[in-house]
């Protein structure tokens, strides 16, 4: 392909990249274009963008890319003369234009030729075009005999002539196929006529072996748009193209001073850095044990200086490579606007959808992670929680509903919302549901506080709805955003009021290369548990035990808290004894509950280095990575959630969290 286009592979990832991001933009111009309408300086933007692919793509030889933003950049023309105010069903035509733009430079990407324009879409783009006054637009359909020897000669004649006659707006397939000879036995043209119909018929009907001449007024312009916008929600949501770059004049305001950079090589300069740390960690100790011995005082001293010295750099350059690893989350939030616009179409309901700190930065495999999290919620949130105009007015509500994703940092972690307006959650329906299910009795219902109740709502195959439907509806989604969640050492937390709306929102750390850890012992080993999984830790006196139906808990602050004993998971068959006695509890919270994790020693708060564990043990539950520590030793990292997940399950303390709460 590179050599089809006349570029070599690294001219040629470049030109794709750059396509792409107009390509995003002019997405994002136009759903804006269509919430807030056709300002100047959108306009301008949409204009370029089209200008710009239309004009590369025809110097490297991208004849149906260039033919649809010819048809794209006269309508932009047009909007910006002030001669037409696109209506949704348009700017519809103009989002299924775009979807096939992305899709014919994904087709290249991979090597492959891309696809013809769908069926119908150059001849629905080009009627917006066509303006009151202008001469009546003519669909020009030529058949081409079967049996000509040249077929492709002869539809070059027909385009030829067609010229001789008029502007040819659409043209399938474009001109650079006929002149290669491909897809030449149909030709499909749409023109504006400078000659009557029987003149351009005649003229066709003068080439030897064209068979047929169809010639026929296009539908009307309203009509075809709006056929066309129905088959644009399902496009957008079988095909998930959907993307969107909120902002897009902010897009690449220092392209002068940015890189493209192979994201394998920021993760070998973490390697590095993280080797750097250890390092220093164990430099650290080396020192602190010279300066137990008098005769080398002075050169632990200097060892102090050196490693002072070390920290600073490799916090230096700790820091800039995590800059480089970060990116802003509109990376992520581009892509929902047009879902969101789609899906509101295909269920009926007027949806106002804004984003708020879409500059906030994560770590990039945060992203990833990140993506169909927000897509489930979203989905849900359109499904679920908005209810339609009508009933929106029936509630007394605007026919607007509001759905609303913002992201901001909240110390040492980004906190990411998804809020609507909507029906919100009837927690008794909740609870009814479980019973109804088999996940809990009718007895533990009533017992259950809201927020409890609100939990269930991540249960693998719950669900309230009663009918299934394409947006949600199947059990599926929730569990599968908790759990991605979890693994990354985040949390869900969710709020509703009924009859007000709900929120979901999601807490991330900032990164996964490094995390700031509380280092615990059980016997000889030595664990880390991410600092923002621990909400405190607690030294128990054994008297402040008790025992609850054979369960040791203790009160914090007049709720109760169950215990488990993290020598579990490294002593199966281990029971905690019935004595009370003095321990050390580190508190997380934990499905809507506080669980207290006992450990043997703490060793104090650090920074880590996270390892992956690899494939053969990357799936241990309760076991998120590994860190060297300062002496060469190594620290599983744990996954709270997983670990509370799997002990409780496996021990005599089954429903002991289930049944924690307010105590009198």
């Amino acid at each position: 392909m590179a050599l089809f286009l006349g570029l070599d592979d690294e001219a040629l990832q470049v030109f794709l990249d750059e396509m792409s991001e107009h390509v995003e933009a002019l997405e994002a111009d136009l759903l804006a274009l269509e919430k807030e309408g056709p300002d100047e300086e959108r306009v301008a933007r949409v204009f370029r963008s089209a200008h710009t692919i239309k004009g590369a793509a025809a110097a490297v030889g991208l004849e149906q890319i260039a033919e649809i933003t010819h048809v794209m950049e006269e309508i932009f023309e047009h909007i910006r003369a002030g001669r037409l105010t696109p209506s949704s069903a348009d700017v519809t035509v103009l989002l299924e234009s775009v979807d096939y733009l992305r899709q014919a430079l994904e087709a290249f990407q991979a090597n492959t030729q891309p696809a013809d324009p769908p069926p119908g879409l150059l001849s629905a783009l080009a009627q917006i075009g066509f303006l009151e006054g202008d001469p009546a637009p003519l669909e020009i359909g030529v058949r081409i005999s079967s049996q000509s020897p040249m077929p492709a000669v002869r539809a070059l004649q027909a385009l030829l002539a067609v010229k001789e006659l008029g502007e040819i707006v659409a043209l399938e397939p474009d001109e650079g196929r006929i002149r290669a000879g491909e897809g030449t036995e149909r030709l499909r043209i749409i023109m504006k006529p400078a000659a009557d119909t029987e003149a351009i018929r005649a003229a066709l009907q003068r080439i030897s072996e064209i068979e047929e001449v169809d010639i026929k007024k296009p539908g009307t312009k309203n009509g075809s748009a709006g056929q066309r916008a129905t088959s644009g929600s399902d496009n957008g949501k079988k095909n998930g193209k959907a993307n969107d770059r909120p902002g897009a004049r902010q897009a690449r305001p220092d392209a002068d001073r940015t890189i493209r950079v192979d994201v394998s090589i920021l993760d070998e300069l973490m390697n590095l850095v993280g080797e750097l740390v250890i390092d220093r960690g164990r430099l650290g100790g080396i020192g602190q044990a010279l300066a137990e011995r008098a005769d080398v005082q002075e050169l632990a001293d200097d060892l102090a200086e050196v490693t002072a010295h070390l920290a600073r750099v490799t916090g230096a350059l700790h820091e800039q490579v995590l800059k480089a690893r970060m990116l802003p989350v509109r990376h992520v939030f581009r892509k929902y606007p047009r879902m969101v616009r789609d899906l509101a179409q295909q269920m009926k309901k007027e949806v106002d959808f804004r984003i708020v700190g879409e500059d906030t930065e994560l770590d990039r495999s945060l992203l990833e992670v990140l993506s169909d999290s927000l897509m489930h919620l979203l989905r849900n949130c359109l499904d679920h929680g908005l209810e339609t105009p009508k009933e929106r007015r029936a509630s007394g509500k605007p026919e607007v509903g509001t759905l609303l994703l913002s992201a901001a940092y909240e110390e040492s972690q980004v906190v990411i919302c998804v809020q609507d307006d909507g029906r919100g959650i009837d927690v008794q329906r909740v609870r009814e549901a479980a019973v109804r299910k088999g996940m809990i009795s009718e007895d533990r219902a009533r017992e259950l506080e809201e927020h409890e109740a609100l939990q269930l709502l991540f249960a693998p195959g719950f669900s309230t709805s009663e009918e299934v439907t394409d947006v949600s509806g199947r059990g599926v989604g929730l569990d599968v955003v908790r759990r991605g969640i979890e693994r990354v050492g985040g949390r869900i937390e969710v709020t509703s009021q009924l009859g007000v709306g709900t929120t979901f929102c999601l807490l991330l750390p900032l990164t996964l290369a490094t995390i700031q850890a509380l280092l615990v012992q059980v016997d000889a080993d030595t664990y880390a548990i991410p600092l923002s999984a621990v909400s405190e830790v607690l030294h128990v006196s054994g008297a402040d035990i008790h025992l609850v139906g054979g369960r040791q808990m203790i009160k914090v602050r007049g709720s109760v808290v169950p215990l488990i004993w993290l020598r579990q998971f490294i002593e199966p068959g281990f029971r905690p004894s019935g004595k009370g006695h003095d321990l050390i509890a580190v508190l997380a919270n934990h499905k809507g509950a506080q669980v207290g994790l006992v450990v043997d020693h703490l060793v104090g708060e650090q920074e880590v280095v996270v390892k992956g564990l690899g494939d053969y043990l990357g799936q241990v539950k309760g076991i998120s990575g590994v860190t060297i520590l300062g002496d060469g030793s190594l620290a599983l990292i744990v996954d709270m959630g997983g670990l509370i997940d799997l002990l409780v399950a496996e021990s005599a303390f089954r429903g002991t969290v289930k049944t924690a709460g307010k105590s009198g």
